[in-house]
């Protein structure tokens, strides 16, 4: 989770600043979060959301990019012949 929040607070940035980069998609979002925390520890696990929530809105802000947060989901398609 501590590489998550370095990769938020310092490579990220660095990224935006020197790329034109309009969409960032982290996958998995919530998986570190699952792990790292007991499911006693849902006070401490929210705040650490929150937090690299917060990061990723001011950097939004800050560099107009949009963040799209992806974690485990699954889609059944139906009586689709094509995609």
């Amino acid at each position: 989770m501590e590489q998550q929040r370095t990769c938020f607070a310092t490579r990220l940035p660095i990224l935006l600043q020197r790329a034109p980069v309009k969409l960032v998609v982290v996958d998995s979002i919530a998986a570190l979060f699952r792990t790292e925390f007991e499911s006693s520890e849902y006070i401490e696990r929210s705040r650490a959301i929150a937090e690299q929530a917060k990061m990723l809105q001011d950097l939004c802000t800050r560099y107009g990019a949009t963040v799209f947060p992806l974690d485990a989901s699954s889609i059944a398609y139906t009586g689709c012949e094509r995609l």
